[in-house]
């Protein structure tokens, strides 16, 4: 059976191993909520390209013979 120190140590580091699994979920919620905005932003820009398409790039006119 483990000694009552052993039990004191073990209480003292479950704090710390919630608040490391507390701070990793943050981090990977704050990556997929990034991720997510982003994949939104590209679906925006996508039907907004869809819905005004932007005319095509056209050559300037050449110049026509010069009356010299």
């Amino acid at each position: 059976m483990p000694s009552a120190t052993c039990w004191r140590r073990t209480a003292r580091i479950w704090p710390a191993v919630i608040a490391g699994i507390g701070a990793v979920a943050i981090v990977i919620a704050a990556i997929a909520v990034y991720g997510a905005f982003q994949k939104q932003k590209r679906i925006n820009e996508e039907q907004q390209r869809r819905n005004n398409p932007q005319p095509a790039v056209t050559t300037p006119a050449r110049p026509g013979p010069s009356h010299g």
